[in-house]
C-alpha cells in the first residue's frame, strides 16, 4: 500500500484526508453514497483473504477511483494481469486517468455489469467484489480458476467471505467484518 500513491486516485482531497483510515464517497445519488472507496484497512483485510501471487491473473468488480486495481496490479507484478468492470461510466474515465496517472495504464478497465464479469479475458486466478451482494454469482464462479481464490463481501451476513474453487464449487476459507455499498 506505501507504494501506490493513495492521493492520485482522490484528487481534491488533502492528503491528511486521502490517506486517513476511512471510506470516502465518490458518488452520490440522493444523498445516498452509491460508490466510495474503502478505508485502507479494509483494503488490507480483503487482499491479504485474496492472497495474490506475482503472475495472478485478476478480475475485479467495481472499480471505483481505480486505487485497488493498482494495489492488485502491484501484488501481481504485472498491470496487464488486472481486469477491473465498472457499471458507471464517469467513474470508469475517471478511474482511468487515475491509473495512468499513477503508472497503471495497462490495467483494463471496462464499462458493464459486474454481475457477468468479464468472461472474454476469463479464467481468473483471483476475483475480488468491491461491493456488497446477497451471493457470489454464477458468472463468477465460472469465470474463476480451479484452485482460484475470490472475496466477495456479503451484505447479509455484514462480511467478506473467502472462497476458493474446488471443481464446480466455492468452498468458503475464511471471512473479515465488512460493510460495503451494494452492487449496482
Amino acid at each position: 500500500m506505501r507504494s501506490v500513491p493513495r492521493h492520485l486516485f482522490l484528487p481534491g482531497l488533502t492528503l491528511a484526508s486521502a490517506y486517513a483510515d476511512e471510506a470516502v464517497a465518490l458518488k452520490w445519488r440522493g444523498g445516498r453514497a452509491i460508490s466510495s472507496i474503502s478505508q485502507p484497512s479494509m483494503i488490507a483485510a480483503m487482499l491479504e483473504m485474496l492472497d495474490v501471487q506475482p503472475g495472478s491473473h485478476i478480475l475485479e468488480i467495481g472499480t471505483g477511483s481505480g486505487y485497488n486495481a493498482a494495489l492488485l496490479a502491484t501484488l501481481a507484478g504485472e498491470s496487464e494481469r488486472v481486469v477491473t468492470v465498472e457499471i458507471d461510466d464517469q467513474l470508469a474515465t475517471e478511474a482511468r486517468a487515475h491509473l495512468s496517472s499513477a503508472g497503471f495504464d495497462m490495467v483494463e478497465v471496462h464499462v458493464g455489469d459486474g454481475r457477468a464479469g468479464w468472461p472474454a479475458r476469463a479464467p481468473y486466478d483471483r476475483i475480488i467484489v468491491t461491493a456488497s451482494t446477497p451471493s457470489p454469482e454464477q458468472s463468477w464462479v465460472e469465470q474463476l480458476a480451479v484452485a482460484g481464490r475470490m472475496v466477495v463481501p456479503l451484505a447479509r451476513e455484514l462480511q467478506a467471505v473467502a472462497y476458493v474453487k474446488i471443481g464446480d464449487e466455492l468452498e468458503q476459507r475464511g471471512t473479515s467484518p465488512a460493510l460495503f455499498i451494494p452492487l449496482r
